[in-house]
């Protein structure tokens, strides 16, 4: 494509369920369900990834709907479901150095806001939407005394956004480092 052994993939998917006696989970706060009856739940993923022997970027978008189509009452006869994921978009861009064993790069991760639900005092209500981003590298050295070692930092949520993921009561956790360091055995 660009460079000389460099690769593009793309993924698509498509999803249509249409799902008798579905179980639905209605509160925020003491989950109950419910049995709704009939749904229908409908969507799209596309994925797209590049690599070459330097760099590396993948995007991926998801949209899924979902819909009661069984009456809920005389004045909603029927409604989205509220257990179905927002709209999502994720990126990573990326550098490795092979002959080095590094690689380091960024995180995105975008949600939309979940406006299609039924938002009465017993059902969810509508999420706010947002981004967030994270940093990463990983040494795996490829000769010498550490061969076979791995090790793998990153920082999570890097700005530290104050968000809630959609059917969490908690708040998302805030910016977050992360070590490790792991030794393959054997083989």
């Amino acid at each position: 494509m660009i460079t000389a052994g460099d690769t593009l993939q793309v993924k698509g998917t498509l999803v249509h369920n249409n799902i008798k006696n579905y179980i639905e989970c209605y509160r925020n706060q003491s989950p109950q369900y419910r049995n709704t009856g009939h749904a229908v739940i409908q969507g799209a993923e596309l994925e797209l990834a590049y690599e070459s022997d330097a760099w590396f970027a993948n995007v991926g978008y998801s949209i899924i709907r979902g819909e009661n189509k069984t009456p809920i009452s005389a004045t909603n006869p029927n409604g989205y479901l509220n257990t179905v994921a927002p709209d999502e978009l994720t990126a990573s861009l990326g550098y490795r150095i092979p002959d080095q064993g590094l690689k380091f790069g960024w995180k995105g991760r975008f949600v939309d806001g979940q406006d299609k639900v039924v938002g009465t005092a017993t059902a969810r209500q509508a999420s706010r939407g947002f981004g967030v981003h994270a940093l990463f590298a990983s040494w795996k050295p490829t000769e010498g005394k550490m061969v076979g070692f791995e090790a793998n930092a990153s920082v999570e949520n890097l700005f530290n956004r104050q968000y809630k993921e959609y059917l969490s009561n908690d708040p998302a956790p805030g910016r977050t480092f992360k070590i490790s360091l792991a030794k393959q055995i054997g083989w």
